[in-house]
């Protein structure tokens, strides 16, 4: 016997299929034996007189039956089927929770990924600002930017332009200069503008390198009526044929007074070389054009202008 709704083999006399709980409508009035009559050879036409009495009989515990089948259809619908139905639910709620917690595992991944993506820019600016601790690695920069200068100046230089410039460097000072060292500049003439005679002149132009003792007189001639002199140090640093010289300013004698200038900032001037010297401009115009040696010491002598149009002796020694 087969279920009519789902197909699935039922008992013999069953009123609701246990697969899908259909009720059976072939077992609604189920068929009685009819009972055994002794001899008759004819007894087709009485069975249905005995049949009535044995529904009769039998009424009671067909009533019966059909009560407890009744009661097993509810508990099989209330208590079986919905256990089916919960298992089914669970399996639903346990794939959704399933969902959830695969939902929840990305959303975790992807929290942990923006973690570490998050750490990772920390740590990327904390390896990227840890060498601007101190302001100690742009000194240590700047020697290192000079320094491929310097070697590539020397290596072009030839041996005896080496041989100039160390003893150009052996004659180089930083000394603060004194006026009573420039009474050499004061001749029977007024100011000195050559080298004595019998002095040797500096001709090789790495031989003006190093520090100088400076003394400049501003309006020699008096021109403009006051008398001005002030004592300096200048660097001359030749490379090729470009010059650069910085003032380091120190003292000025002004109508007898003196003032003190080593707060002013130094001045850089920057020009070439010349036949006789060098030439050089920024907030004046420099020219030193006679430098000799006479008796251990170095001499030059030169003029300057102003930015103001003033014109300046400019001596020098070392």
């Amino acid at each position: 016997m087969f279920c009519p709704v789902c197909g699935k083999p039922v008992r013999e006399g069953a009123v609701f299929c246990g697969n899908c709980g259909a009720r059976l409508a072939q077992a609604a009035k189920p068929a009685q034996p009819a009972p055994v009559q002794p001899a008759a050879p004819k007894p087709a036409p009485a069975a249905p007189k005995p049949r009535k009495k044995a529904a009769k009989g039998y009424g009671v515990p067909v009533a019966l039956c059909s009560v407890v089948l009744l009661m097993f259809a509810a508990a099989f619908v209330l208590f079986i089927k919905p256990g089916f139905l919960m298992s089914t639910d669970d399996s639903s709620s346990k794939s959704d929770s399933s969902d959830v917690s695969e939902a929840d595992a990305s959303e975790e991944d992807v929290s942990s990924a923006a973690v570490t993506a998050a750490t990772v820019t920390r740590t990327k600016p904390e390896v990227t600002t840890a060498p601007e601790v101190t302001g100690e690695s742009d000194t240590v920069t700047e020697p290192e930017k000079t320094a491929p200068e310097e070697t590539t100046a020397a290596t072009t230089r030839s041996k005896e332009q080496e041989k100039v410039y160390k003893e150009a460097m052996k004659f180089s000072t930083e000394e603060r200069p004194d006026f009573g060292e420039f009474e050499w500049c004061f001749g029977q003439y007024g100011l000195m503008y050559e080298p004595p005679s019998g002095a040797e002149k500096i001709t090789d132009k790495l031989g003006y390198s190093g520090g100088w003792k400076a003394m400049i007189v501003y309006d020699p001639n008096n021109l403009e009526g006051s008398y001005c002199r002030e004592l300096d140090n200048i660097s001359i640093e030749v490379e090729g044929k470009k010059v650069r010289l910085t003032i380091d300013w120190y003292r000025m004698e002004l109508e007898g007074e003196l003032y003190d200038e080593q707060d002013m900032g130094d001045t850089l001037f920057t020009g070439q070389t010349t036949n006789e010297g060098i030439t050089v401009s920024g907030a004046a115009e420099i020219s030193i054009n006679n430098l000799w040696k006479s008796g251990g010491k170095e001499y030059a002598v030169g003029a300057m202008i102003t930015s103001e149009g003033l014109p300046a002796y400019v001596a020098m020694i070392r």
